[in-house]
């Protein structure tokens, strides 16, 4: 070979290097991905499932069946897990279950799925012998401390994703699951915007001490317990949006949807464009948005919709999510994540509802 097709092949070779590092660097700076396996993991963009918090919370089975419920799972390649915790009263003091929690977390890791810390929190995590733990719980100052707690110790942790600060703190009354009523508001919190501004403060706690921890706050627009209301109006929405910009970057706010009864007719309502305009609406504001919970509402009979209805509901939230580039996240239930025979939901009929959505 001639110096001069030397010269030239190197040539080649460094202007083909050049533009696989032009392409690499285009897709890797526009979207921040880390792949295992098949899976890809978006920083904005999470699919998966969560779960009831307080059934089965601890024991040898609880592990063994969270393990067989993703098994079950994994055909859908799902990126994330949103994994309910809190604390239990023991002898008066809170505590965690750290062997359930940890053991979860490494069940998600072995199918490739990144962990979503959800305080899934509404008066059930007690023995029967101590007043509720959740009482004037959000928002309180206990609240935060065990933010700053549970910071220290998943910071760095490559296996979490995001901290979903609260669930549904709207819900303000309730009864426990020994029929005690409790109030989960401390008396910082006296209105809806005051949820917000507990939620800020969480946060500014949580980034003293790992500034960059991705976070998920409530829905603002209260679309799973005021489905109908004028949202777009209602000063509440416009303070909580316009006050906390300076979060949008690192936040999300966390949509649930159930089919409701439409108050107008009292029949069911399994249309979402509610809930579509909605999170176009905070998305359009600067602000991710997230679909943290949904599903079939047949498991309380709260609402007499068929199968059907509650099929082509969850076929709708899933296809608009996929198709907006909005994550989402199914609730699941006591029986095998409604891949088991459940409250009248037949066996396997999340796998049929994945199959025929955009998913």
């Amino acid at each position: 070979m001639s110096k001069y097709d030397l010269t030239v092949t190197f040539t080649v070779f460094l202007l083909c290097a050049l533009l696989v590092n032009i392409v690499f660097s285009q897709s890797t700076a526009s979207q921040p991905i880390q792949s295992i396996g098949e899976i890809l993991y978006d920083v904005h963009l999470w699919y998966g499932t969560g779960e009831v918090p307080y059934l089965e919370t601890s024991g040898n089975g609880a592990l063994s069946r969270f393990r067989s419920c993703l098994e079950r799972q994994a055909r859908w390649n799902f990126n994330t897990h949103r994994l309910c915790i809190c604390p239990y009263m023991v002898g008066g003091e809170a505590k965690w279950d750290w062997d359930l929690i940890n053991g979860k977390i490494e069940i998600c890791r072995e199918f490739g799925q990144k962990v979503i810390i959800d305080m899934h929190h509404e008066g059930y995590c007690y023995d029967s012998d101590q007043d509720s733990y959740a009482k004037g719980y959000f928002g309180s100052e206990r609240w935060i401390q065990d933010w700053r707690d549970l910071t220290r110790i998943f910071k760095g942790n490559p296996d979490i994703v995001a901290f979903e600060l609260y669930n549904e703190p709207f819900i303000r009354w309730g009864k426990d699951s020994f029929g005690k009523t409790y109030d989960i508001w401390d008396s910082s919190v006296t209105d809806y915007p005051d949820i917000f501004d507990a939620y800020a403060r969480c946060t500014d706690a949580i980034r003293e001490i790992d500034p960059g921890r991705t976070v998920i706050w409530g829905d603002p627009l209260l679309c799973n317990i005021l489905p109908y209301m004028d949202w777009v109006n209602n000063p509440h929405h416009a303070y909580i949006l316009e006050t906390y910009v300076p979060y949008a970057d690192n936040m999300h706010f966390a949509f649930h949807r159930y089919p409701p009864i439409e108050p107008e007719t009292d029949k069911p309502w399994t249309g979402v464009q509610k809930l579509f305009e909605a999170m176009e609406y905070v998305k359009n504001k600067g602000f991710n948005v997230w679909l943290g919970e949904f599903g079939p509402d047949n498991y309380g009979a709260t609402t007499p919709l068929s199968l059907e209805e509650e099929e082509e509901f969850v076929i709708s939230c899933i296809n608009f999510c996929v198709d907006n580039n909005i994550g989402f996240s199914l609730w699941s239930y006591w029986n095998d994540h409604y891949m088991g025979d459940a409250f009248g939901v037949p066996l396997g009929w999340y796998d049929e509802i994945l199959e025929q959505s955009n998913y």
